[in-house]
């Protein structure tokens, strides 16, 4: 997979790669598209909002902030029609990816925003949001990068215990350290 990753041109490769390997690690799992996001992964207790990207700095809080205003007006898309909130997020580049509780963000579909932008576009309409996102200190994904020791199975694991609520410890290190 990482090799297919790295030869990826597109985001819409980056998608279709991390779509399969999820398949295929997962076989009964269920991955659909409700609200045009990029995927909705359903396998057991975990439910996780899948978006793709190519070639950004996944380790960048402005990315990241980025990013997750366009998560946040799906997760609103969601809450609008009644439905359940996914439990956790994955965000998956060519060369990183990273996993993080739906909470951390949820907390921000509280704010008097216009919900009516397109969430791909949101977040050069929200430079507040933006602000308060890279703010938050409780934000802080687990990044993993895409190299020699990157393992799908890893992530899903990640998934799993983010979904169960199980506390992850995380080594410290000068990109996550707050």
């Amino acid at each position: 997979m990482r090799e297919q990753l790295k030869l990826s041109v597109t985001e819409k490769d980056v998608e279709n790669i991390y779509r399969s390997e999820f398949r295929r690690l997962l076989p009964t799992s269920k991955i659909t598209s409700p609200y045009n996001i990029d995927g909705l992964l359903e396998h057991k207790n975990v439910r996780s909002l899948l978006e793709f990207k190519f070639d950004v700095d996944l380790k960048s809080k402005r990315i990241q902030a980025n990013i997750f205003t366009q998560i946040i007006y799906y997760l609103k898309r969601f809450e609008q029609n009644g439905q359940l909130l996914p439990s956790t997020l994955f965000v998956g580049d060519n060369n990183e990816c990273f996993a993080l509780e739906t909470k951390q963000v949820a907390k921000f579909l509280n704010r008097n925003i216009d919900w009516e932008l397109a969430p791909s576009t949101a977040h050069k309409n929200n430079p507040e949001l933006i602000q308060a996102l890279v703010d938050d200190i409780n934000i802080a994904p687990m990044v993993f990068d895409v190299d020699e020791s990157f393992r799908l199975r890893d992530i899903i694991k990640t998934l799993k215990d983010l979904s169960e609520g199980r506390v992850i410890k995380v080594t410290i290190n000068k990109e996550n350290i707050v």
